[in-house]
């Protein structure tokens, strides 16, 4: 991920971190397709919202996000979420192939053109041969410049089929897109949901 984008969160925790709280749970794609039980790693779970609601909904839910004063605050919130909830690689690479599914809500657009390829690998090491991903992408941002929002993080607005031809290359199939409101309620900010099966390669 881009260390820029890490540090402006790193600094600025507490602000980030009432902000998702203010927005609801983005999972209803988790819901349709996923039955409860089945595990679940948040990938760039933040203030650790969508986990603790997919534990609500009866998932066997794992979070993980490199900014670890995100997972300490987040446990603070949601002491349910204590020994679930990660900030450093190789606490995921213990769960190599147990997952079912890896949500993934506005991530891949702070990560580098250079590093797609080894995020979905990692995705790809942690999930079961017939698992799913799912992913919200922003398609509409105000005020990007030079690559960058507002404040400064990596916003790189790719087209959809990208991101479908990079899972594509990874043995995953596009099953579900659906256009998204923003949870915060921003003006001019657009969302799609990408839901994406990989069938026992």
């Amino acid at each position: 991920m881009d260390e820029r984008t890490l540090d402006i969160y790193r600094h600025q925790t507490d602000e980030y971190f009432q902000r998702y709280l203010q927005s609801s749970p983005v999972i209803r794609p988790v819901l349709r397709f996923l039955r409860k039980g089945f595990s679940l790693l948040d990938y760039g779970a933040g203030s650790g919202r969508d986990a603790d609601a997919l534990l609500d909904a009866g998932y066997d839910v794992y979070a993980y996000d490199p900014v670890e004063e995100f997972s300490r605050k987040a446990v603070e919130h949601y002491p349910r979420l204590s020994g679930r909830y990660f900030s450093h690689p190789e606490d995921i690479h213990r769960l190599a192939g147990q997952m079912d599914g890896v949500l993934a809500n506005g991530v891949f657009q702070h990560i580098p053109d250079a590093e797609l390829g080894d995020i979905i690998r990692e995705i790809q090491s942690i999930s079961r041969k017939e698992s799913f991903i799912f992913i919200s992408i922003p398609v509409e941002y105000p005020d990007i410049r030079e690559g960058r929002d507002a404040a400064g993080r990596l916003f790189r607005l790719r087209p959809e089929d990208e991101y479908i031809g990079h899972f594509s290359s990874y043995g995953y199939v596009l099953r579900e897109r659906e256009e998204a409101a923003d949870s915060l309620r921003r003006n001019g900010v657009r969302w799609v949901f990408l839901v994406l099966e990989r069938s026992g390669l």
